[in-house]
């Protein structure tokens, strides 16, 4: 899994709910375009609705 697919599933409000910002301000480009295709994987493979959208809308971010 991903650092961002792990913010999604996480079940620590104090994770999930940080802002993105928190978390990529320091990856380079290489490494958000990875979290950015394992998202696309995460959101296309994932039943749960609510983590799909909020996959769609880290990727929009």
């Amino acid at each position: 899994m991903s650092l961002l697919t792990d913010i999604i599933t996480a079940s620590d409000p104090a994770q999930r709910d940080c802002a993105l910002d928190e978390f990529c301000c320091d990856l380079s480009l290489e490494a958000l375009l990875e979290e950015c295709a394992a998202l696309d994987r995460f959101r296309r493979t994932n039943d749960n609705l609510y983590e799909q959208v909020r996959a769609l809308f880290f990727l929009y971010a």
